[in-house]
């Protein structure tokens, strides 16, 4: 039973770790362009699936729903950056200057959703699928999809920025990218 019980978690563990990684990827990503510490980072995302909790609580799909949410957030996010992060730029604002802006922004994200929305858990509208079952243990298929997507983003992305690294690399477009 306990090595049942362990390898449960370590499933659990790795779906919960996908997420993660993805708001790792996120921090770096804007850490290694604007080389700003966004503290609101993770307050956007909790943004995020407050507002696909929201569109999905109208019973419409869950996939609908996320790429709702996802666009709100960008939305969400465009704002911030013209309304406090692109006339800070301007200015030549210091990096203890941008912080501090950081960390107001998430706490008014994180109060603003405190307000809206309480601090009790909420759920979404899944539809009812089995778990996928192997012996006694059982993985829920959107721990499976969570983990599934997260490798797809990372791999994605990577390659992405691979790309883009041997772009930049090559001559004709050195004058051009720099």
């Amino acid at each position: 039973m306990s090595d049942f019980l362990d390898l449960q978690l370590l499933i659990n563990g790795i779906a919960v770790g996908s997420i993660l990684a993805l708001a790792a990827i996120g921090l770096t990503l804007t850490y290694g362009i604007l080389k700003l510490s966004n503290f609101a980072h993770g307050d956007f995302m909790t943004l995020g699936a407050y507002l696909t909790w929201l569109v999905n609580d109208t019973e419409l799909n869950i996939w609908l729903s996320m790429f709702i949410g996802a666009a709100g957030t960008i939305v969400a996010m465009l704002i911030a950056e013209y309304l406090l992060w692109k006339p800070m730029r301007d200015r030549r604002a210091s990096d203890t200057t941008l912080i501090i802006i950081s960390i107001g922004l998430a706490l008014f994200l994180r109060n603003g959703i405190l307000l809206f929305y309480g601090g009790s858990n909420q759920q979404y509208l899944l539809p009812v699928v089995r778990a996928l079952e192997f012996g006694d243990l059982r993985i829920a298929y959107y721990r499976v999809i969570v983990v599934g997507l997260a490798i797809a983003a990372i791999v994605v992305l990577h390659l992405i920025l691979q790309i883009l690294r041997l772009v930049k690399r090559c001559a004709p477009w050195r004058t051009i990218l720099n």
